[in-house]
């Protein structure tokens, strides 16, 4: 278009990192560019590009289910990483009196929790007893996804230019009350939930999209068929395996994000995913799965299951702590939700602490 015609061009379109900006200029001589989402996750964006304003760009993961999405839904402009969206007049005010706090788990909620009540003025503690980005760490794993990965690394340089202490281990109740904590934030997470169904012993959970994990030319059951299992079993095409998906709702995907979910059905129907709707898995012997449903059927030679039959709240501490000590319990390990649940549970809870 620009070598036919004697007027400026816009550039748009996923333009959401400094590289983008660059690559359009230098490659197309861009006369301007156009930024939307990106302005969305980090209203800043333009200035820390410019040099203008101090910080790391909170990064937009391209993933339209805060922005697009809560438009669709009726819910107004959200973003996944950027709690403050639709809340610009609310005052994020620094803390008059400055306390000292434990936040224990790393991942999406645990670290938000950690940087916002440093924001606010407070002396924190992480404890992370693997590696900080928790569950997240998968989210990028599946095909398509790698831009999910942004959102850890932009954590982690957060983190890295604050005072927070980093805590590399389990957390203890006893450590916890020991250290003059002037309260604790449990952000543990949540861990798939294991239906019970008989004879069912050896699966795999969303660690096959881990390297070391790769499953090919088998024939794979997953067990669920909501977002999770979706992606486990677009990734599993990629690699040759026949793929049965058991659904016990009327429709795969529910509540997932519209565009990205037409875009997954496309790539099932296309690979010849074997799918059953209202059914479920009654029983597993040897290598064969018992489906009950609107037609109860035996599928045969199945090499490998995969569940993804939902989470659970993984929070232990809490019982141990209550009463001796302020709780706080945000996220997952409250409330199983989505990554922007968890970040803007972590925001609001910090911001009144």
């Amino acid at each position: 278009i620009k070598e036919n015609i004697n007027i400026p061009v816009i550039f748009v379109g996923r333009i959401n990192t400094f590289k983008d900006i660059e690559d359009v200029k230098k490659k197309y001589s861009a006369d301007y560019i156009a930024i939307g989402r990106a302005l969305v996750a980090d209203p800043k964006f333009l200035g820390k590009y410019l040099g203008e304003e101090k910080g790391v760009a909170r990064p937009c993961l391209a993933c339209s289910d805060g922005c697009l999405g809560g438009v669709r839904s009726g819910q107004g402009l959200q973003c996944v990483v950027n709690p403050q969206v639709g809340k610009e007049t609310e005052i994020f005010e620094t803390t008059k009196y400055s306390k000292k706090y434990a936040v224990v788990g790393g991942g999406l909620a645990g670290m938000e929790s950690a940087l916002s009540l440093n924001r606010r003025g407070h002396n924190v503690d992480l404890y992370e007893k693997d590696s900080l980005g928790g569950q997240f760490n998968l989210a990028s794993l599946p095909p398509n996804k790698s831009s999910l990965s942004k959102l850890v690394e932009y954590y982690k340089e957060e983190l890295n230019a604050t005072n927070i202490n980093v805590i590399f281990k389990e957390a203890s109740s006893d450590e916890l009350l020991n250290n003059n904590y002037d309260g604790v934030i449990l952000t543990t997470g949540s861990m798939p939930a294991i239906p019970p169904i008989k004879g069912l012993k050896k699966y795999f959970w969303a660690e096959v999209l881990k390297e070391g994990y790769k499953i090919e030319n088998k024939n794979v059951l997953v067990i669920g068929g909501g977002l999770i299992g979706l992606e486990i079993s677009v990734a599993l095409l990629k690699n040759n395996n026949r793929v049965i998906i058991v659904e016990m709702l009327n429709e795969l995907g529910r509540g997932m994000e519209m565009i990205e979910k037409t875009f997954i059905l496309k790539e099932l129907k296309k690979g010849d995913v074997e799918i059953y709707l209202n059914s479920r898995v009654e029983e597993i012997i040897d290598k064969k799965a018992i489906i009950k449903g609107e037609n109860n059927i035996q599928i045969d030679d199945i090499d490998h299951i995969i569940l993804s039959t939902g989470m659970k709240s993984y929070n232990p501490l809490e019982k141990e702590l209550i009463n001796k000590i302020p709780v706080y319990v945000v996220g997952d390990a409250k409330k199983v939700g989505k990554a922007q649940d968890a970040i803007k549970d972590a925001y609001e809870t910090a911001k009144k602490l």
